[in-house]
Order: structure tokens, then sequence, then C-alpha cells
């Protein structure tokens, strides 16, 4: 009784076992025919071949299809599958409709959008002796390095500041046409006629040129000395000084110049046309430009009063 007991305990767990095992078998060929792009709906029916840039797919047991990673269908066209690749395209740039701003583009340079790996960039290529210094893609090749309209800020090449002197100095700095800093002589009020006649720019403009006779009116432009004379240039221009005090031109000749001695003549005594007065019985003379005289002979000045000359006739008694 015991033994034919343990063989239907058993035989009734090997049923079940069977039964599980077919339970499962069916469960997964149910969800094999649900997903499998090979067998969808049922076994051995094949979804058809994807679109372009897409891959099949089995999802309920309907056959469909996805884009690759990196392609989009943007025109919803299903025949042309998955035409954009988002990681390239500058019209769809990550996600379909994201257009790429493209750089301004002139006379002074050429600008392109770019995409890379799904991110919006640019090139910019500037022309000869442009540059886009503040690195915004909409206003172009923006700054001149060279030429009339290059600044003191980006003289030749971008962020390179000319060294500007001191408010004083008689020089300013600038920009030239070929994108190289230099100083320009101030041309206006008190500093009008400086220039850089040394080429020493520590020292700026540092020739007044209204007044040096070696560089008068121009740098190299030097005064030649008046006869009796000595150099003058004034506002800019040679002008032959008498020295002053000594010589003097009293005839405006300007051939034979300072011919005038101030310090000795009678009829030019310390300036032109100053005649020393003739006392009585004397002669006037002219000493280091002040008038006096000598007595005539056989005259004598005893009373050292000049308007009376030599008032004395022979020696004077004290003598």
């Amino acid at each position: 009784m015991m033994a034919s007991t343990g063989a239907a305990i058993n035989g009734v767990m090997i049923l079940v076992g069977v039964l599980l095992l077919f339970c499962s078998l069916h469960i997964d060929a149910k969800e094999t025919r649900f997903n499998d792009v090979d067998n969808c709906g049922k076994c051995k029916h094949k979804c058809p071949r994807a679109p372009p840039h897409s891959e099949r797919t089995c999802k309920q047991g309907k056959c469909g299809s996805k884009c690759k990673r990196g392609w989009k269908d943007c025109d919803h066209n299903k025949a042309n599958g998955c035409e954009v690749d988002v990681k390239t395209d500058v019209n769809n740039c990550g996600l379909c409709g994201n257009v790429c701003p493209v750089p301004l583009t002139n006379q002074y340079g050429t600008g392109a959008a770019t995409c890379t790996n799904g991110v919006c960039g640019s090139t910019l290529t500037c022309t000869a002796g442009n540059a886009d210094c503040d690195g915004d893609p909409s206003n172009g090749c923006e700054i001149d390095l060279v030429g009339i309209n290059a600044g003191n800020e980006n003289c030749g090449s971008c962020g390179f500041v000319c060294p500007r002197p001191p408010a004083n100095a008689t020089a300013f700095a600038s920009c030239d046409l070929g994108g190289v800093c230099i100083f320009l002589c101030k041309f206006f009020g008190d500093f009008l006629g400086f220039e850089d006649c040394d080429k020493d720019p520590s020292n700026f403009c540092e020739t007044n040129t209204n007044i040096d006779v070696n560089n008068c009116g121009g740098c190299g432009s030097t005064c030649i000395v008046a006869p009796n004379g000595q150099f003058g240039c004034t506002h800019g221009i040679c002008a032959g000084n008498c020295k002053k005090g000594e010589r003097e031109d009293c005839d405006k000749v300007p051939s034979n110049a300072c011919e005038q001695d101030l310090l000795f003549d009678a009829n030019n005594c310390g300036s032109c046309g100053f005649v020393c007065p003739t006392p009585p019985n004397a002669t006037p003379i002219c000493q280091y430009k002040t008038c006096t005289f000598t007595c005539k002979k056989g005259f004598s000045d005893c009373d050292k009063v000049a308007s009376n000359g030599c008032e004395v006739h022979g020696t004077c008694p004290n003598a």
C-alpha cells in the first residue's frame, strides 16, 4: 500500500513539472513573437528592412523602425528614414530645426556655421589687416589692425595697446598704417613746433623748432651766424641776432648785418642814433655805452661839470 502511494505522488510531481515546463516554453515563445524582429507576431515572420540610418523594431508583435544614434527623421517621411545627421548638420544641430548662426560675412571676412557632435560653432576667416577681437560672430571681423582706421587698443594684433605718454608730454600715441605703435608730436597749443629730432622715443618730441638755431623750422635746419652777430631763430625762421648791448643793425642792410658798435661809437652810444653831446672845448667819446668827453689841447675840465665842458684854458690851478 505504501509503495503504491509513493509511486502516485511521484507521478503527480512529474506531471506538475511537465506542465510548468510547457507553460514556460509557451510564455517565452509568446514574448519572442511580440519582440523578435525575425519572429514578430509569429514564428519566422521577419520585419522588413529598415529605412536609411534606422534599424528594425518589433513591439507588441508589430514591426517598426527607430533612428540610429546621431540621426533624426526631421521631415517625417518614412520612405527616406532618418535622413538628418544631427551631429554635423548646421540646420539641424543636435535636434531637428536647430539652425546654427552664421557669422557676419562682408568685405572684412567670411564666416561659416559649423556643427560638431551636435553642438553649434562657427569659423571666421578675416581678410589681411582685420580681426575678430571680441569673439562675437554676429559682427564678424570688426577690428582694423592696420590702415587708417587702426586704433591704439588693437594695434597690429588683438589686445595690443599702444603705450600712452603722460598727459603733459609733447607727443601722443598712434597706430600707424602698418599696425605699429608710434608717437606723433602734438601740433596744437603750446606744443606747436615741437618735433622728435633725436629719434629717441623716451623723450618724445624734445626739440622746439620755433627757437632752436640747429633745428629752426624743422629738424636739421641750422641757422647761419650773421656777421658781427650770433645765431637766432624766431618762430621757426632764422634771423641774425646781434650781440645784445654790443652791436646793432642800424642801417638795416642785411649784407653787413650787425655793423654798428654800440660800446664806443659816439654817434651810436648804447643804441642806434644816440649821439653824445659836444661840450665846450671838448671832443665827445663813448665808453662802454656811456657818453663822456676829452678836452681839446690847451683846455682842462677843472670843475668836473659836464655841461660846461673844458672850461679852463690851460691847466687847472691846483694841478
